[in-house]
Parts: C-alpha cells; structure tokens; sequence
C-alpha cells in the first residue's frame, strides 16, 4: 500500500455575495503575482539580485499594512502567500529551463487561486476561510481520502469550478507478467488473444 494524491473537480454555484468575494480573491491573487514578478525582475535588472518566496512574502506583510492597501486584508493571506509559492515555482521551473519566463497573469483569462487548508466538505456545500457560509457544490462523486488543498476556478464564459487534492491509500495490483493481444473492430468492441469478446456497448 502506498499514498498518492487525487484530485477531483466539482461545479459550484456561488451566491451574488460569494461571486463579489470571490472576484476579489481572483483580482487580489492576480495583483499579488504580478507585483512581485515586477519587483523581481526590477531586482534583477537594476541591482543583479535574485528575489525568493521569503524576501516577497516580508514584502506583502509589509504592504498589508498600509492604507493603500487595506482591501489585502479581506483576502484569505494564506491564499496569497500560495500565489507567492506558485510564482516562486514558476521562476524555480524557468532557471532549471523546464519552461519559459513567467507571464504577468490577464483578468481575461481563467482566474484562480488557492486554498492551502482550513477546506472541508458539509451539507453539500463547500467551506473555505473568509466565506461565512459554504458555497453550493456539485457532488457527483464520492470524495475519498484526506482533503489537502482547493483551488477555485472561473472560466472565461463565467463558470465556477473547484479542483480538490486529497492523499489517499492506494493498492496498485501485482504484476503477472503475462500479456494479451487486443484486437478492436465493428461488431465487437474488442477481442482479447485469450478468446474473451467485449460486446459493443449500444448507448
């Protein structure tokens, strides 16, 4: 047995009240990767100094503080230093050449952002910090194992999603070393060397 992580994707349905939040979180994630893609390049360019997740996420303590910049505070912090990490992962991926510079993330394109924890599932209904009552979910399946974190999406056409990363225990099956030929066709959907027929399924 061994542990390995599952994610599952569900639709919701938030209220006119949770949309407005959760259009801030969207926009405050948003400001948070852009700012600090800005200062890390600047950083660079001016002073040859590489920035990391720490000297960003003092920063945004920091700025969290100032009136300018009161409207951080409606915002789930832990959400925000995940869209520190997630830019920090995109530079780490782009100094080791697996991908190329970071972007500076568009309001037109998909929105989302993270929850690191503190997520849970009850009633039908999604709970996650600064919301005081849960978000209708979707639940057409079964959610299995320990919840780790969520990630809010909303589409450009203006649909709300919610991705969830469980650890769960999985038993993979014993391998047998033999093998089987399969052969597709028409009339049957497959038929194995072994002689087994799979019927074609007639929806």
């Amino acid at each position: 047995m061994k542990i390995i992580h599952k994610s599952y994707k569900f639709k919701i349905a938030p209220d006119d009240e949770q949309k407005k939040l959760l259009s801030k979180h969207f926009g405050a994630c948003r400001f948070v990767f852009n700012r600090y893609l800005d200062s890390r390049k600047e950083a660079y360019l001016e002073e040859k100094k590489s920035l990391n997740y720490y000297d960003n996420a003092n920063d945004l303590t920091i700025l969290k503080k100032h009136e300018q910049f009161a409207w951080l505070r409606e915002i789930n912090s832990q959400s925000l230093q995940s869209s520190l990490r997630n830019l920090d992962t995109a530079y780490n991926k782009f100094y080791r050449k697996q991908s190329k510079f970071p972007k500076f993330k568009s309001k037109s394109d998909k929105q989302s952002f993270t929850i690191p924890q503190s997520v849970y599932i009850e009633d039908n209904k999604l709970w996650i910090p600064k919301f005081k009552k849960g978000i209708e979910i979707n639940l057409h399946r079964k959610v299995e194992g320990k919840l780790l974190f969520a990630t809010i999406s909303k589409s450009t056409t203006g649909k709300y999603h919610v991705s969830i990363a469980c650890e769960v225990e999985h038993n993979p099956f014993e391998k047998t070393n033999s093998k089987v030929g399969i052969d597709t066709g028409i009339k049957d959907l497959a038929i194995l060397s072994d002689g087994k027929v799979y019927k074609n399924i007639k929806a």
